[in-house]
């Protein structure tokens, strides 16, 4: 079930927004969508955008339903490889236990899930397709990869992009 704004627009709410990717999202989308900003730690540079703390899962279901959010796209992540390596338990949290709440959310609410994850991994194979067999390289590949099967088995609807931003 997909679920729409009063004026059939998208109506976005954005994990990551202060980071490269999400950065750069926000800066080409904020004109022409309504962008919700979930923030952790990093203060968000344009002030002009609504914004909510993004360690309070609680309430962004509330908020969701509240302001009539029709997708959630999650940029957010630990992708320093190193970091991930030396702490897993923050690995763990951002890569794989994040992603999944907002899987959670997006299904219990009916709305679209995109989740940003990485191409960080090993193929089996050279001709590639969305079932082919990958090796994790690492610690941070390892949780995304977790987080991508459970995110589907979770709300098979759900959009996930590989990419290396």
């Amino acid at each position: 079930m997909e679920k729409k704004n009063k004026n059939n627009s998208s109506n976005l709410l954005v994990f990551g927004a202060t980071g490269l990717l999400g950065g750069c999202f926000i800066d080409n989308y904020k004109k022409i969508k309504k962008i919700h900003v979930a923030i952790n730690k990093t203060k968000l540079r344009d002030k002009k955008l609504k914004s909510i703390d993004a360690k309070k899962i609680a309430y962004i279901k509330s908020y969701i339903v509240k302001e009539n959010i029709d997708t959630i796209i999650n940029f957010a992540g630990l992708t320093n490889i190193e970091k991930c390596q030396k702490n897993k338990k923050l690995s763990l949290s951002a890569n794989y236990i994040l992603p999944i709440k907002l899987a959670k959310i997006s299904k219990d609410i009916g709305i679209n899930y995109i989740f940003i994850s990485t191409d960080n991994f090993s193929f089996k194979s050279k001709k590639l397709s969305e079932n082919s067999e990958i090796a994790t390289l690492n610690n941070y590949a390892k949780n995304k990869k977790k987080s991508e099967k459970k995110i589907i088995q979770i709300n098979p609807k759900s959009l996930i992009i590989r990419t290396n931003f």
